[in-house]
């Protein structure tokens, strides 16, 4: 098997790739500013209900919150676990025990004019960081495709683009935050109950209220959910023979995961939703090129400090649905972390106007042909070409094309999520003062 492969599987891989190359996903960058990252991709994506108010609609706001508020396993194709993010959040805050607070008064107003100064500098800083990384895909995609004898090499605007984003990012406060951060870290956890008093406010009153009365944690995500049918904001990205015959392997093939020796790059469900009766279809060796446009999404959750994931000034106590959420991971260190929360989804990436060209076996595109025109769902790689949308009482099919050689999906859809590996969690300081 290591030696004679099976084309499907190194097709995904090898597209994972590529995808994980142009959006800098193991990048330095990246991971010395939030730790090391994963990009898991769908496998097929998931189609975006069209048409909601998520600003002045609290039920619509709820329905997009609900999309990404789960989180994958420590894997390569996304698979979510069945603890949502806001809920292992919400366990920790209910079920903490933490040390008796010994900070100095200089070591308190330390912290507090670390935090003060993250407060100011974190909405021009975030929005500068989020532009940084923009300007990056372009530039790590050409990269690519350079590499792979695809394209030519990053043009000089490009290079000034993330230059300039990269000075902004720095202007609006980026190693003051560092610094910040590395304070905040070291001493909030020794707070006492006045760090978690502040951390169960923000948790309160940064609820949405429903109609109903009832309150969800919404998401906060950059760009807006209004922005994502528009023309601005997207990146073309491809993928072809070249790429296929010289993309070297992403390190985390083979440490996130690996695929079942069944699977085939073409994935369908005769229940419409990848829920039920799932399978795949082998296709033989050809030649295929895909193309889109992407768009990545940051997502927020003004209700949680994510800093809570790193401190070990805090412990679950012995009532709590769980005593270690992770052993903790590393891709560098080809660990792979146990437990029910092992990681949080920081980015997630979209594509639309999908292209994939190429000839597949008659007998593959006509049972192509055939789910399609049945409303099965029906998926290629990490792009779905037919599926449902279900919200609330509407339930929508949406249907890409196949006809001359050309596979078309115009419609958006989620196509990956770039999440933060989360370390060992928790892993309390045993040289702290515990309560006895």
């Amino acid at each position: 098997m290591a030696d004679e492969k099976d084309y499907n599987a190194v097709l995904y891989e090898k597209l994972y790739s590529k995808l994980a190359v142009a959006l800098g996903v193991g990048s330095p960058e990246r991971d010395s500013t939030i730790g090391e990252s994963l990009l898991s991709i769908y496998n097929p994506g998931q189609y975006l209900p069209v048409g909601l108010d998520p600003i002045a609609n609290p039920e619509d706001d709820q329905e997009i919150s609900q999309i990404f508020d789960t989180a994958p396993m420590f894997n390569f194709t996304y698979s979510p676990v069945n603890l949502r993010v806001s809920q292992a959040y919400s366990s920790i805050l209910q079920y903490k025990l933490y040390p008796i607070a010994d900070l100095s008064p200089q070591e308190k107003q330390k912290l507090a004019d670390a935090q003060k100064s993250y407060e100011e500098l974190a909405p021009a800083c975030d929005a500068a960081e989020d532009n940084y990384w923009d300007a990056r895909i372009p530039y790590d995609e050409a990269e690519a495709n350079y590499a792979n004898g695809t394209g030519p090499a990053p043009t000089p605007a490009m290079k000034r683009a993330v230059e300039r984003a990269l000075e902004k990012w720095i202007a609006a406060g980026k190693i003051k935050q560092e610094t910040n951060l590395a304070i905040i870290k070291q001493l909030q956890g020794r707070d006492g109950s006045a760090f978690w008093d502040r951390l169960d406010t923000l948790f309160a009153e940064n609820q949405r209220k429903l109609k109903s009365g009832a309150t969800f944690p919404p998401v906060t995500l950059a760009p807006k959910y209004n922005s994502w049918f528009k023309d601005a904001g997207w990146t073309k990205f491809s993928f072809d023979q070249k790429d296929m015959n010289n993309q070297s392997t992403s390190n985390s093939i083979g440490v996130a995961g690996s695929l079942d020796g069944k699977f085939g790059i073409v994935t369908l469900s005769g229940s419409g939703d990848y829920k039920q009766d799932q399978e795949y279809i082998k296709v033989q060796q050809t030649e295929l090129t895909f193309r889109c446009e992407l768009m990545r999404v940051t997502i927020s959750r003004n209700w949680m400090n994510s800093l809570v994931f790193n401190s070990r000034a805090w412990k679950f106590d012995p009532t709590a649905p769980s005593a270690k959420y992770s052993s903790g991971g590393s891709i560098q260190d080809r660990i792979v972390p146990v437990g029910p929360f092992v990681s949080i989804p920081t980015t997630v990436i979209l594509a639309r106007n999908v292209e994939i060209i190429g000839k597949f076996q008659d007998t593959v595109e006509e049972r192509m042909k055939r789910e399609l025109a049945a409303n099965a769902s029906l998926g290629i790689g990490p792009f779905s070409i037919s599926g449902n949308v279900s919200y609330r009482d509407r339930k929508e099919t949406i249907k890409g094309t196949i006809a001359n050689n050309l596979i078309t999906i115009k419609d958006t859809q989620i196509i990956a999520a770039i999440s933060q590996v989360l370390p060992e969690l928790p892993n309390p300081d045993p040289n702290l003062p515990w309560p006895t």
